[in-house]
């Protein structure tokens, strides 16, 4: 065993989920039945299941034990919450790498988008157009739209972060959204370029409105900044 006790158990446990042994759902031993398999005490197995808790692989339920669970997107949202918080990043900095993280995602639905994809799209469009003078649930759909953006990549990674991104982001645009209402009208225009754009399988044109879109949004973000109504947090 090593120094850090708990650390063998939390590798043993993440090697037998990443091979099969441990599927979501199963429940793992009790505390006393840890404490003597790897002949450590019940506060080092407590240790154990609180980092995998924080992993995201084990959902400890009261009065019944700790369950195998798959890692899901709140896991990435936090722990790229802790990162910006210790580095001091600010919500320009955070728009820039989501800026990056669109770009891949258009590329790639441009050439993997399903007519499905496209069809969804079009529908989320469609809810968008008919609550464009409701900010709440606008501001739903825009987010389901941009997932649903995610999924036509086929990579269950980019729906992960671009989940974490916009949960990151969710406040800013809401405020973005509250004091400049016009910006919908442009942002829809936008939203329906990108569905033409995948359609016609044009990369250029795709590449072209995703950066208008992103920019419009750090334009908004600075004007309310410049009139002291939006600050960094």
């Amino acid at each position: 065993m090593s120094n850090l006790l708990y650390m063998d158990i939390v590798s043993d446990i993440e090697e037998k989920i990443s091979k099969g042994v441990l599927k979501d759902g199963n429940k793992l031993p009790s505390e006393r039945e840890l404490s003597i398999q790897f002949k450590v005490s019940r506060t080092v197995v407590r240790e154990a299941i609180n980092v995998l808790r924080e992993k995201g692989y084990v959902d400890v339920q009261m009065g019944r034990g700790a369950f195998i669970t798959k890692p899901n997107g709140t896991i990435v949202t936090d722990s790229l919450q802790r990162v910006i918080n210790s580095t001091n990043s600010k919500m320009t900095d955070i728009l820039e790498v989501r800026e990056e993280l669109e770009l891949a995602i258009i590329k790639k639905a441009v050439s993997k988008a399903t007519k499905s994809n496209i069809d969804s799209l079009k529908k989320i469009f469609a809810k968008m157009e008919m609550k464009k003078f409701n900010i709440n649930e606008f501001i739903e759909e825009d987010t389901n739209f941009h997932m649903e953006l995610a999924k036509t990549t086929q990579n269950n990674i980019f729906y992960v972060l671009t989940s974490s991104f916009l949960d990151l982001t969710d406040k800013a645009l809401f405020q973005v959204t509250k004091y400049t209402p016009f910006s919908v009208h442009e942002a829809q225009k936008q939203h329906w370029d990108i569905i033409q754009a995948i359609e016609m399988r044009d990369e250029v044109l795709a590449v072209k409105t995703i950066l208008n879109h992103t920019q419009m949004i750090r334009d908004e973000i600075k004007m309310l900044q410049d009139q002291k109504v939006f600050l960094d947090e």
